[in-house]
């Protein structure tokens, strides 16, 4: 169950594409074996533009994704290139995870 209101969003594995846009700021990175599966959604891109754009948002779930990746050898490199988005946008619905440790300035 979600402890927040608002997810906080990450990508999974970085995303070039972003970088363009919004340049390079402070990152976090978290490994995904550190989350529990009730603290944590995907999307295929960007939640907030599938919203505006079809009105509605298709949420994954830590299994969904594993079994996504897993039709593509859990190479995420070619289900990237596969399903031909951009990035996998994570939401964190909760902020316990988020600590000095995993800040990279």
């Amino acid at each position: 169950m979600p402890e927040e209101k608002h997810p906080l969003s990450f990508v999974i594995e970085g995303s070039d594409y972003l970088l363009d846009w919004f340049g390079k700021g402070i990152e976090s990175r978290l490994r995904l074996q550190d989350i529990l599966p009730c603290h944590i959604s995907f999307t295929i891109g960007d939640s907030g533009a599938d919203y505006k754009k079809y009105g509605n948002i298709k949420l994954l779930t830590m299994e969904n994704i594993k079994e996504q990746l897993l039709k593509y050898g859990n190479n995420f490199d070619t289900f990237m290139e596969a399903i031909g988005r951009h990035y996998v946008e994570a939401q964190l619905w909760t902020d316990k995870y988020i600590t000095e440790e995993y800040l990279i300035k």
